[in-house]
């Protein structure tokens, strides 16, 4: 409690700490803005960059070979789902191999009744 006896050092002291605050906080609003300049400039820097991309020749031409390729893949993976109905629709080893069981079965039944 002997630090409450000092009223005159604390008010000094929290002013002291108040006048350090404001200045972080003024030192920090420049930053902010100087940020928000270089944010602004490199944007613009980006959308001329960008701007001139599109324009260019051989980024038409790669957009063009992109949405073929895009195109072939989609036909590849239909033409992929088709062919693995289709083989499962024709897998009849499952049939063949039950119909020459029941078969070996009946002649095996056969030979018994003989």
């Amino acid at each position: 409690m002997v630090d409450f006896d000092n009223v005159d050092a604390i008010r000094e002291a929290a002013e002291g700490t108040e006048q350090y605050l404001e200045d972080l906080r003024g030192q920090f609003i420049k930053r902010r803005d100087n940020m928000r300049e270089q944010v602004h400039v490199m944007s613009r820097s980006h959308e001329a960059v960008k701007s001139q991309l599109a324009r260019s020749e051989t980024q038409k031409e790669l957009e063009s070979v992109e949405k073929r390729l895009k195109y072939h893949e989609q036909t590849i993976f239909t033409l992929r789902e088709f062919i693995e109905t289709r083989g499962r629709e024709t897998d009849y080893q499952t049939v063949k191999a039950e119909c020459v069981k029941v078969t070996e079965e009946l002649n095996k039944m056969h030979r018994m009744a003989m």
